[in-house]
């Protein structure tokens, strides 16, 4: 299984010195939000040559934009016109609480480049993290399960894009480090890096506007 320090880390690469927009910037948890590890914004905007985020979250917009950032409160699930389009457009850990795929999808073709990439993350339901979570404690740490209107596995991902003029280009399984690394995970940790990387606790998928399409 792949381990990687955050769940930033691998997508790093993509998004230097390109234009991105990112989909639910504000983040939500203590480790997703302003100062927190995941926060993805804190990653990406030093090293993209523009960056704009959108969020449903007028507070939290409030609050990045007091910390030199320039987000804009958007529903991504309306329809929405920023009159540019972007390199990248990331959607970090959002199309699982989202419930109107079909305008979400829209908006992100609407605002890519005919070259530029689509980057989805999200949880992977068939994770071991989450199963022995489930089975031990019965909540799963660090995820707002409670706000997610599906799961998706690199299977549904593809197909669901590509009935929406996607062409999905890579995907992989990552598997974020904890925050807070127990005496357990520390013991386990050898094995775990044993698993296929489908058992990763997140899904990476990169897409492009389908060639069908143009």
């Amino acid at each position: 299984m792949k381990l990687v320090k955050n769940r930033a880390y691998p997508i790093l690469k993509y998004v230097r010195n390109k234009t991105v927009l990112e989909i639910g910037c504000v983040g939500m948890g203590e480790h997703d939000t302003l100062g927190g590890i995941n926060f993805i914004a804190g990653y990406i905007k030093p090293l993209a040559k523009e960056w704009i985020g959108i969020d449903i979250n007028r507070e939290g917009v409030e609050l990045l934009r007091k910390h030199g950032f320039n987000p804009i409160v958007v529903d991504a699930e309306k329809p929405f016109n920023l009159g540019k389009k972007f390199d990248i457009i990331l959607a970090e850990e959002v199309i699982e609480h989202l419930s109107n795929l079909p305008v979400f999808l829209n908006n992100v073709y609407n605002h890519l480049k005919d070259d530029g990439i689509f980057i989805i993350t999200t949880p992977n339901p068939i994770s071991p993290s989450f199963f022995i979570q489930r089975l031990l404690g019965g909540e799963i740490k660090d995820v707002h399960i409670h706000n997610h209107t599906h799961w998706h596995t690199h299977e549904t991902l593809i197909e669901l894009l590509r009935r929406y003029n996607f062409e999905v280009v890579h995907y992989e399984y990552i598997h974020p480090m904890p925050v807070k690394q127990s005496i357990l995970y520390k013991l386990v940790k050898i094995i775990w890096k044993l698993l296929p990387d489908v058992f990763g606790r997140n899904l990476l998928l990169i897409a492009k506007k389908s060639r069908k399409s143009e």
